[in-house]
């Protein structure tokens, strides 16, 4: 994906500036990253970074032999990151890509994160 081409901004910035999406606007554009997710995890691929800042950034992505293989290495940003990442365990990654769907999607219709705290710890 070449987001150089791509008119407008991340959605990140769309949703900041313009604010939520409609459900309808959510519905079509979660459908095509869970689509692209579910490609790549079709070709063993795990994005492990997905966020709204960057859903086409595959800096830590990584392939594995098969999709049950086990990972170890944190990758991700907190807010969009699963539960066992932060117990320092290893770790399947099509999960934690799943979770981080799920963050994005909340982001998306609500325009807020699902989890706030005033530090990291909380």
């Amino acid at each position: 994906m070449v987001m150089e081409y791509s008119g407008g901004g991340d959605l990140h910035t769309h949703i900041c500036s313009d604010g939520r999406l409609s459900e309808a606007e959510a519905k079509i554009t979660f459908a095509q990253i869970l689509s692209a997710i579910k490609h790549m995890h079709d070709k063993n691929i795990i994005h492990r970074d997905l966020k709204a800042e960057n859903v086409a950034d595959f800096g830590f992505s990584t392939k594995v032999i098969n999709r049950s293989d086990i990972l170890d290495t944190f990758c991700g940003s907190p807010p969009y990151a699963a539960p066992e990442l932060f117990r320092n365990e290893c770790y399947a990654g099509p999960p934690v890509d799943v979770w981080a769907m799920a963050v994005l999607l909340f982001f998306m219709v609500t325009g807020t994160m699902p989890f706030q705290a005033d530090t990291m710890g909380k």
